[in-house]
């Protein structure tokens, strides 16, 4: 199914892999309450995000590349395949333009949902879209961030509505920038603070570093550091794994968490 932003270039589904990760990580699943689909989705949306207060005085070198092009499939530990993610960077004039993608089929729904995230140079948020489609569902909407406030506009012409606003810190950012963010500061050998990122609502997350680790890649083995992910937002809370590449770019590597009595992993395609 095609989104409005279609046009501005947001990349398509990548191929599905199944995968055996989470078997093969020998870590216990983290466990998190009852979470239905809304919930899931939520946690793909938003893994590894990274909440920060305030913007820099200078500018810094971002560990990824312009046009880098990141897939992922999703799968049950059984191997299963649930569907494909895709996370995209891109320059748009001094600042920057992400996008991701995520289609899968979860308990019988078919899901087709993309994010578009536009930042200034040092990844403060200027505007993010979010278009959602879970079945008959659908929910299409805008943030708008400008001189300390967020507006947030809803732009499904079939059930329109007045946009609402609300006061942010200076330099506020939503999920989606978040997530490279978070690779700018463990590229320079830091965790962030607790604190609040914008996916329509706002959210709480908290960071914790648990231990760097090998792990069973395809034939061989890759460094990567564990953290664990918590979100508490205005009706759920969700903990997760994240695991990032020791590489230059801190690679988003694979991502964990439990849904009801199955996990959930999401595996980086190479």
């Amino acid at each position: 199914m095609r989104h409005y932003h279609e046009r501005e270039g947001v990349p398509r589904r990548a191929g599905s892999l199944a995968s055996r990760a989470a078997r093969r990580l020998g870590t216990e699943p983290l466990s998190v309450p009852l979470l239905r689909v809304n919930a899931l989705l939520l946690t793909i949306a938003v893994l590894l995000v990274s909440p920060l207060h305030g913007g820099r005085a200078e500018e810094v070198r971002m560990p990824f590349a312009a046009g880098e092009d990141l897939a992922y499939a999703i799968t049950w530990p059984s191997g299963l395949s649930v569907g494909s993610a895709r996370f995209r960077a891109r320059p748009k004039g001094d600042g920057w333009r992400f996008e991701m993608t995520v289609e899968a089929s979860v308990h019988k729904l078919a899901v087709d949902d993309a994010f578009v995230s536009e930042t200034d140079p040092n990844l403060c948020s200027s505007r993010f879209e979010k278009h959602i489609l879970h079945g008959a569902k659908r929910a299409h909407e805008a943030l708008r961030f400008a001189g300390g406030t967020v507006e947030r506009t809803n732009l499904d012409p079939v059930r329109p509505g007045p946009p609402g606003t609300a006061p942010v810190a200076a330099c506020a950012r939503d999920a989606l920038a978040a997530v490279y963010y978070l690779r700018q500061d463990l590229a320079a050998g830091r965790l962030p603070a607790p604190g609040t990122i914008h996916f329509g609502a706002a959210y709480d997350l908290q960071l914790e570093y648990e231990q760097t680790r090998w792990l069973p890649w395809d034939e061989g083995r890759r460094q990567a550091d564990l953290i664990r992910v918590k979100v508490r937002g205005p009706a759920s809370r969700l903990e997760f794994l994240a695991y990032f590449g020791r590489d230059a770019a801190r690679t988003p590597m694979l991502f964990e968490a439990r849904i009801e009595d199955e996990s959930f992993v999401m595996r980086l395609v190479e």
